[in-house]
């Protein structure tokens, strides 16, 4: 939930209009979202928000690098956190990654390092285990805590975003989201998810920006037409709230009882602006993110 759709082409869209990237994760009561922190074009740095569960917004952690992006997974009970940045003199991606339990301030758990060509986590990740993770570059990767990339050769290079959600992987392949088990046992498939011939989409951008599983349900951060949508185990499609332009929804998660969409004003050259929005018992409420 933080992303490169149809892989290098939209980050380059994303980089323009200094929009972040990144993940929203919901668990023990808190919500925590990437974003940038300040919200100006210039520098980007990035920043990770939370929300308690008595619903204030405060700031978790700042990056100090400009030009860097915070990618977040849920594994063995802790939030694992991707801190990446790109390097413009040496034309090289940056990393380190923490970990913590949600709503506390992690620490670094994998040391800083030069990744070359691969962006970890652009296009989502989840950990494999407290040494190894899996990610999203032209198909599927395993990356080590000592710094090793290998392809996983049974993944195709359409591949372009993967996710974890309570213990399912989800594989994003064109307009085509699959559902795993850890054992990589197919377990449901939505097809069709982008909706076709929208006219003005966000940056020119037909997407679906982020999405997140439970119970058989799909919830999607539908880019393109500025919604959150459901798709019901029937089948079903469900609108659950569309904004106006220049806003669009680009984060999603589900919480207990409640769903959770953050959406941004992406109307360049001005400043980006979030909404953060929570959805229950068919109505929706807005929260206040001083900025």
């Amino acid at each position: 939930m933080k992303l490169c759709f149809l892989v290098i082409s939209f980050l380059s869209v994303l980089n323009i209009s200094s929009h972040p990237a990144g993940d929203m994760i919901y668990a023990d009561r808190f919500l925590a979202w990437s974003y940038v922190n300040p919200n100006n074009m210039e520098s980007h740095h990035a920043a990770v928000y939370l929300m308690s569960p008595n619903e204030e917004v405060s700031i978790l952690m700042t990056s100090q690098h400009a030009g860097s992006d915070f990618y977040m997974s849920l594994f063995n009970g802790k939030i694992w956190y991707i801190e990446s940045w790109y390097n413009h003199s040496a034309s090289t991606y940056h990393l380190r990654i923490l970990s913590g339990k949600m709503g506390e301030k992690p620490t670094e758990v994998w040391f800083e390092r030069s990744v070359d060509k691969w962006h970890i986590g652009g296009n989502g990740f989840y950990m494999e285990s407290d040494t190894s993770l899996i990610f999203a570059f032209d198909g599927l990767h395993r990356y080590t805590k000592r710094g090793s990339v290998t392809p996983i050769p049974s993944t195709g290079a359409d591949i372009f975003n993967v996710r974890e959600s309570r213990g399912h992987i989800l594989l994003q392949q064109h307009d085509e989201i699959y559902c795993y088990n850890r054992q990589m046992e197919e377990k449901q498939v939505w097809q069709e998810t982008i909706l076709p011939d929208l006219v003005n989409p966000p940056l020119n951008r037909n997407a679906i920006f982020d999405f997140d599983y439970l119970n058989g349900e799909l919830l999607l951060a539908n880019w393109g037409n500025s919604s959150v949508d459901l798709i019901k185990v029937s089948g079903e499609r469900e609108f659950l709230h569309q904004i106006q332009l220049p806003y669009t929804f680009h984060l999603v998660a589900f919480g207990d009882d409640k769903i959770y969409a953050l959406a941004s004003r992406i109307n360049p050259p001005d400043s980006i602006l979030p909404r953060l929005f929570i959805m229950e018992d068919h109505s929706q409420r807005e929260i206040n993110i001083s900025y």
